[in-house]
This record gives structure tokens, sequence and C-alpha cells, in this order.
């Protein structure tokens, strides 16, 4: 047994086998049918890539737009209103708070004075008052 005979014995087999599995010409039928396949396939694939676009380009709106709402919203989430539920501690919160002296202030506003006349106060020492006033509140 050399490799030339079993050659020479395969290509008759081969050829054989490839006479059975050749198909016949396709028939009137089968041309009408795929007569616009490609067309319609590029159609198909191009309205789907439509679909797809126009999906992303929704979403990408709402996203920006959610984002915008969170930035705009989000300083009121973390900051926490103060309320006063009953008229008890509404009165408590402006215990604390009282008017200022009238008199007080007619001095104060004498340090300031508009006609260019010389201050009978340095304006360093009004402002140690003023911080000595804060501190002692």
């Amino acid at each position: 047994m050399t490799r030339a005979w079993h050659e020479e014995e395969l290509d008759p087999l081969a050829e054989e086998a490839l006479r059975l599995a050749k198909l016949p010409p396709p028939s009137d039928a089968e041309l009408r049918a795929r007569a616009g396949l490609a067309e319609e396939t590029l159609r198909a694939w191009n309205r789907a890539a439509r679909r797809r676009a126009m999906v992303r380009r929704v979403g990408g709106t709402l996203a920006v737009a959610a984002a915008a709402a969170a930035l705009f919203l989000a300083p009121g989430a973390f900051q926490p209103v103060p309320r006063a539920t009953q008229p008890e501690q509404a009165a408590t919160a402006d215990a604390g708070w009282q008017p200022p002296d009238p008199d007080e202030l007619w001095d104060l506003s004498a340090v300031a004075d508009p006609l260019g006349e010389e201050a009978s106060v340095s304006p360093s020492a009004v402002a140690v008052a003023v911080f000595d006033e804060e501190q002692s509140l």
C-alpha cells in the first residue's frame, strides 16, 4: 500500500461526494424571493440603528435632567429647616433677642460726624466698646 494508491482511490470518491452534494440551480421562485433581500435587510438594520440612537438620546437627556434636578434640590435636602412647631418653642427662641437701645445707638452714631467736626471719641475706642458689648451678650 503506497500513498499513490490511496490518492488514486480518493479522487474518484471525492468527485462522487461533490457531485452528490451539489445543489441544483435556483428556481425562478427562489430568485424572486431573494431579489429584495439585501435591500430589505439593510433597511431593517438602519431602522434598528435609528431606534438605538433615539433611545440613547432620550436616555442621555433624561440623565442630564435628573443630574440638574439633583444639583438644584440637593442643598435643601442636607440642610434641616428649623421650624417652631409649638408656640412655646417660638417664644423661647425669641427670648434671647432684645431690641437695641436707641440712646446707645445715638451715642455710637456721634463717632461718625457728617459735618466733619472732630470726634470726641476715637474710632478705635468705639470699636473696642462695641466688641466688649457684643461679648457681654
